[in-house]
């Protein structure tokens, strides 16, 4: 048998006829039934349909109101406020400086340098060995960073810092030297070695 005589609704056919619809009066009661009764509720308690198949907005809000929300809890994933974190870091900051032990003594509250167990001499000798660490990084009253500081300095030569009283003769010994190379007594190079080591003495008496 061909494909063309298959007729509609038959058993050959792929096609298959729609069942009939369910009227709408069964379909209601069905549904009111339903909801009148439910046995997976422990208490009992059935909710009646409004003729407009609505639920009861009353019994919703009851059951709503039962749960108030608690707004005084706070959710725990909030963040920490910026006094919270002020007193963290004051903490912290405590604790490090508590953990500060001086290397001579083994207690606390004070650095090697300002050790009273130390002599007056040893004391002197630590303060300068960290005030040439200070002024080897750049950092304090280092020179790198006070290149300003010591052009308007007049305790100051170049790369030097002395004494008021031997800025004047510094200069002149200058003066002097330069004189000589321009009548062509000395070098260039014997007047700048001259000059370094006149102004290295200078620092050294300032030390």
């Amino acid at each position: 048998m061909t494909r063309y005589a298959r007729s509609k609704g038959s058993k050959a056919s792929n096609e298959r006829e729609p069942e009939e619809a369910t009227p709408w009066n069964e379909m209601v009661q069905s549904v009111k039934k339903v909801s009148s009764f439910n046995p997976e509720d422990e208490d009992g308690e059935t909710y009646e349909n409004s003729e407009d198949g609505s639920a009861d907005e009353e019994g919703l809000a009851m059951e709503v109101d039962e749960a108030p929300e608690d707004s005084t809890v706070a959710p725990s994933n909030t963040a920490p406020s910026e006094e919270n974190e002020s007193e963290l870091l004051g903490k912290k900051k405590k604790k490090k400086r508590n953990q500060n032990k001086c290397l001579n003594c083994k207690e606390k509250g004070h650095l090697k340098k300002e050790c009273p167990q130390l002599s007056e001499e040893r004391r002197k000798e630590l303060q300068e060995l960290y005030v040439m660490k200070v002024e080897r990084k750049g950092m304090g009253t280092g020179r790198k960073k006070n290149k300003r500081a010591d052009k308007e300095n007049p305790l100051s030569e170049p790369g030097f810092r002395v004494k008021t009283e031997d800025v004047p003769r510094l200069k002149q010994l200058e003066k002097d030297l330069r004189l000589a190379v321009k009548e062509k007594k000395i070098m260039n190079k014997e007047l700048e070695e001259t000059l370094k080591k006149e102004r290295r003495r200078a620092e050294n008496e300032l030390a």
